[in-house]
């Protein structure tokens, strides 16, 4: 009788271990964006992959809607660039040709 009532007892923090080890790898995923370099952001880009991009100041944070190479879809990736301005205008066409589903600017303010 003690001998079940132990492994009762045993299995229940077994299970209680596994789903908290389930979540922490969910979460840790989403957390961590993984780098991308440039060259296959404009890969992507080019074949209309791409769902989202989040501008920052020389930095974009790239969320995929299909991939064609070893990228998840719906997972953040972090894009390094060196002129916005060039970067913006590149976004503005794929925009307009339909390649990009939506971007959002987050402009750095500045003191006067």
């Amino acid at each position: 009788m003690t001998y079940l009532k132990n492994i009762r007892g045993f299995s229940f923090y077994v299970i209680i271990f596994i789903i908290m080890a389930l979540v922490i790898m969910m979460y840790s995923n989403v957390s961590n964006p993984t780098n991308m370099k440039y060259s296959d952001f404009r890969k992507e880009l080019d074949a209309g992959n791409v769902k989202h991009v989040q501008v920052h100041t020389l930095e974009a944070e790239v969320v995929l809607n299909k991939t064609s190479g070893d990228f998840s879809p719906d997972y953040s990736y972090n894009v390094s660039f060196l002129s916005q301005d060039r970067f913006i205008g590149l976004l503005d066409d794929a925009y307009e040709s339909g390649k990009l589903s939506s971007f959002d600017i987050q402009k750095v303010q500045t003191a006067p």
